[in-house]
Parts: C-alpha cells; structure tokens; sequence
C-alpha cells in the first residue's frame, strides 16, 4: 500500500542498558577507555502517514476536507476568470491599435483602455482625423462598445487625471444609421440590410416592409449595433426609409438606402404606371439629408405627360361631348363650346409637351364625302379656337372622320346628334 513520507519526533532516553539497540531505537553509547558503557543517548524515530499503511484510512475525516477542497477549486476559478478578462482587454487593446496602424493613423498620441470588452480611445488623435474616422477604422469583432474621448493636453506618459477633478468631454457625432438598404426586385420581394442603433428601430423599418409587401416576402438581414442608443437624427432617418417601404407603388422595384452621408435611391419603371411620380415616393427626406433619386426605364417625359393630359381629357369628355357640338351641316361653333374649351387650354398649359390631336365627326345623313369635308372643318373650328387662346399651333393637329366613327345610333335624332362632335386625344409627339 503506498503511503505518504514519514515524519520523525526524536525523544532522548538516558539508561545504562547493556548497549544493545531493539526495533526503533539507536544506539549512541558513551564507553570509558576498559570498554565499560558508562551511559547511552537513544533516539527514538516515530513515523505518521497521511494515509494509514496498514488500513488505509484518512486521518481526517471527509466534512473537514471538503471545504478546503471547495476553497481550493474557488481560487483556482477566480484565477483563471481574472487571467481570462485581462487576456480579452488586453488582445481588444491591441488588435484596436492594430486597426487604427493599418489605416495609417498614428496612435503614438492615443491611449487605449478596455473594461472588459468596453472601449474607450482617449488622448490627441493627429491632424484631419475626427472621433468618426477612429471608430470607423476599428473592426468590432468583440468589442459591445467603444467610445472616443479628447483630453486637453494630453501626456501619454503622465499619470491618468483624476475624473472626479475635470470631466473628460465625450466626442459624439450626432448621425442616423450606419447603413441601411432595400433591395425590392420585381417578383415583389424585399431584402433589408445594414446596421441601425437599436432594436426598435429595427422593428420599425421591418414592419414598414412587411405592411407593404408581406412578412413572407421580407428578409430581414438588418443587425443592432446599440453603439449609442440616442443620437440626434437616427430616428428621422429610420422613419424616411421605412416611409420609402411603405409608399412604394405596385410594379415598382429598386434600391433605397440612407446612411450618414446621406441617402440614395434607384427605381426602375419598366413596369410602373407612366405617370407615376417617383421623386415623391417616401419623401420628404429629413432635413439636412441629401441625396439622389434616379429612375432608370422611365416612361420620356412628354410621353408621362401625354398620359397624364390624357386622363384629364377623359373627365372633360362627357363635358365635351355635350357642350362642343354643331348644328346640322355646320362647322360653327356653338356659344356652349368655349367654356369647355376654356378647359382644355389650361390643361395644356399644365402639361406643355404633348401635342393634341382633334378629330371632327358626322352624323350618317349626307354625301360620304360632304361628310368628311365637315368634320373636317369641325375639327379645325376646334383648333382655331385653341389658337386664339395662346395654344401653340404646332401643338394641335386637325383630323376629319367623317361619318365612320360612330358613337351612337344613327337611326334617331338623338343618336344623330351625338354623332356630331370632336374627341381629343393626347400624344407624345
């Protein structure tokens, strides 16, 4: 059985034995010149194992080890955790230095701290380099927050200055999100991206998307970065895209993201209503926010606008079609026709690149081509007018139709007398 080294007690014994020794005991004899032991120094070795040689036994019993044990094991855990978070505030020091160096900002006049994985860069930063370009050049991979401070003359090597005695001022740049984007394509599917400050204003654009498009056809890839939860500005910008998401008009996609510098937006029209205003969609931006608005296959301009007139015409048309009409194998136009017409001028004026087609019409009754000549003369009768009212003539063209196009029964007065009008048709060109 293996046991544990012995320790000795030694006991001095005085007797006048006849020098011999037995088990445990040495001799030291003292002996006269005849060779008679006249006295004896004897040393008696006892031996004590912690575990017993012959049974095995400890010589405490288990309830007096067992916190020793206890406290033993909490040492060595508390060792180890402050090993632990010194290591991690010492490699975030350094891999932030690190980051700082290989941006090329010298960091000879910057001091370094880290509680736990907090970050603060203190100290002068060189010439031209703000508070945004030393936390923009930090990667923060492990780092929950870092924060810049400016001491006034600043001493790398002195001692650090007492809180408590000057406040050191904290650099903030008041800004919105980092980087936020949407990206819409034409099957209707949206995908989110970027960082924002905190989780509500995550919530918010996703919300805005899935309102809009639906939640199965939303990604939501946005991440939190709750570097600075309340910075002026950030909510303005979270509310301007998630305004974008929730205007977008059907048959539109693209790409909308805001930043701090600004935002940028590209929409495609190649399926879009012609007459859609992209320039409005989500906006107003916040104030102070710039940026560009692009439409790629877009509808040309004078094409938007000949459709736009064109939907104003259609609302006139009834009104037109009643008020601008002529008395059987007339051209002249009545009294009820200028107010009407009155109209159709301001409209083209509204809308000043489409040109404007008049086409007269017949009734049945009459030569074929007496009839053509008339509506003719109808349709240039309507044109004259517009003239003398500052419409540009190359914008107006004159067409006779004659008794073909036919919107009512010729068989009755009525009908006959709806047949002898003017339609008005808006183009580009």
């Amino acid at each position: 059985m293996a046991t544990s080294n012995p320790q000795s007690n030694m006991v001095e014994v005085s007797s006048s034995g006849d020098g011999l020794s037995s088990d445990g005991l040495t001799s030291d004899g003292l002996t006269s010149d005849d060779g008679v032991i006249v006295g004896e120094r004897i040393t008696k070795t006892e031996r004590t194992y912690w575990i017993d040689g012959r049974d095995g036994l400890l010589p405490l019993p288990w309830w007096k080890i067992a916190p020793i044990a206890l406290l033993a094991a909490g040492a060595l855990i508390a060792a180890s955790t402050l090993w632990a978070i010194n290591h991690i505030e010492n490699t975030l020091e350094d891999a932030t230095r690190a980051d700082l160096q290989a941006q090329g900002i010298d960091t000879s006049r910057l001091k370094i701290d880290y509680s736990y994985r907090d970050g603060t860069i203190s100290g002068s930063a060189p010439e031209g380099v703000s508070a945004d370009d030393l936390l923009g050049a930090v990667d923060d991979d492990g780092i929950r927050n870092l924060r810049v401070r400016s001491f006034d003359n600043f001493n790398p090597d002195a001692e650090p200055e007492d809180d408590t005695e000057e406040e050191a001022e904290e650099v903030v740049v008041e800004t919105g999100p980092i980087d936020v984007a949407a990206m819409i394509d034409d099957d209707g599917m949206v995908v989110l991206s970027g960082t924002v400050l905190t989780g509500e204003q995550r919530t918010q654009i996703v919300n805005a998307a899935i309102a809009r498009f639906g939640e199965d056809n939303v990604d939501n890839q946005i991440e939190v970065s709750r570097r600075a939860e309340a910075l002026e500005g950030a909510d303005d910008r979270v509310a301007f895209i998630a305004g974008i998401l929730e205007d977008v008009p059907d048959d539109t996609f693209g790409m909308a993201s805001v930043s701090d510098d600004g935002y940028a937006i590209e929409w495609d029209a190649s399926n879009a209503d012609g007459s859609l205003d992209f320039d409005s969609i989500g906006f107003p931006a916040p104030a102070g926010l710039d940026g560009t608005v692009d439409v790629i296959n877009a509808v040309p301009p004078a094409e938007n606008e000949a459709s736009n007139l064109q939907v104003e015409i259609n609302a006139l048309e009834g009104e037109i079609r009643e008020n601008v009409v002529f008395n059987t194998n007339s051209d002249v136009l009545q009294d009820s026709a200028t107010e009407t017409l009155d109209k159709v001028v301001d409209l083209m004026e509204q809308f000043p690149l489409p040109i404007v087609e008049i086409s007269g019409h017949t009734d049945s009754d009459g030569d074929d081509a007496f009839n053509q000549n008339l509506s003719q003369l109808r349709a240039e009768a309507v044109v004259a007018y517009l003239v003398d009212q500052g419409v540009d003539p190359d914008r107006l063209t004159a067409r006779g139709a004659g008794e073909t196009e036919p919107i009512a029964e010729n068989t009755t007065a009525e009908g006959r007398a709806e047949n002898r009008r003017v339609e008005l048709v808006a183009e580009a060109s």
